[in-house]
C-alpha cells in the first residue's frame, strides 16, 4: 500500500482512460543533449524546466521536474515518502536506475494540505511513449518510455510494484488519486493509487 494523507473532502485525479500498450510499438525517447543537461520538449510545447540535474525525475509531457530521494517500505506495508510533495522518493530495495534488470519504483504525493499538489499529481494524464528522464546521484541519466496507466484501489496494489531487483526491467511511478476514505491507522487517505509503468 502507497499512502498518501489528506486532511480534506477533496479527491485526487483519477486517469480517464486507462492503457497498456505494447513497448515495440513505442517511440524511442529522444536522449537528452550532449551536456546531458536538457531533455527534450514533450508533447504541446509547454514551457517547463527541463533541466537534469543529478537525483532527479523529469516528465517533459507533464512538466515534472523533481528531486528524487531514496527511502524505506515500512512494517505495515505503506511506504514512506518524503514529507515534501515536490520530492518523490526511490524504494531503496529495488532496483538502482543503472540496473539491467528488475523494477526500479519510485513514488510520491499526489497533494498535501499547506503544500499544494505534488510533483506527481498530473500521472494521470500520462500517454503512451511519453519520455521520462531520470538521474542517479552520479549524473548518470536513464531514459524511459510510458508503457500503462493504471488505477487501483490501495488494497489491491499488485506485488510487482515491489519486484525489486528480479525480473524485467521497468520503472514504476506511483501517487495517489480518487476520493478521500478515513483508514484505521492512518486517517483520511486517498483510496486508490495511480501507476505509470514505463520501459528503457
Amino acid at each position: 500500500m502507497l499512502i498518501s494523507r489528506q486532511q480534506s473532502d477533496a479527491a485526487a485525479p483519477l486517469p480517464a482512460t486507462p492503457f497498456s500498450a505494447d513497448p515495440s510499438g513505442l517511440p524511442r525517447a529522444l536522449p537528452p543533449d550532449a551536456s546531458g543537461r536538457q531533455v527534450p520538449p514533450g508533447r504541446g510545447g509547454r514551457d517547463c524546466d527541463r533541466t537534469l540535474r543529478a537525483s532527479h525525475i523529469v516528465i517533459p509531457a507533464l512538466c515534472v521536474n523533481a528531486p528524487v530521494a531514496a527511502t524505506s517500505r515500512i512494517r505495515s506495508g505503506a511506504l514512506t515518502i518524503p514529507e515534501d510533495v515536490q520530492h518523490v522518493g526511490m524504494w531503496d530495495q529495488g532496483a538502482a536506475l543503472a540496473d539491467h534488470a528488475g523494477t526500479t519504483l519510485l513514488a510520491g504525493h499526489v497533494h498535501a494540505p499547506g503544500q499544494g499538489n505534488g510533483a506527481l499529481y498530473d500521472l494521470y494524464r500520462s500517454r503512451p511513449g511519453d519520455a521520462v528522464y531520470a538521474s542517479d546521484a552520479d549524473g548518470t541519466v536513464t531514459t524511459w518510455r510510458i508503457a500503462s496507466l493504471e488505477a487501483v484501489n490501495k488494497s489491491r496494489l499488485p506485488d510487482s510494484v515491489f519486484a525489486g531487483k528480479a525480473g524485467p526491467r521497468r520503472l514504476v511511478l506511483v501517487t495517489c488519486g480518487g476520493p478521500v476514505e478515513f483508514h484505521p491507522g492512518y486517517g483520511n487517505v486517498y483510496r486508490d493509487n495511480v501507476i505509470v509503468t514505463a520501459v528503457a
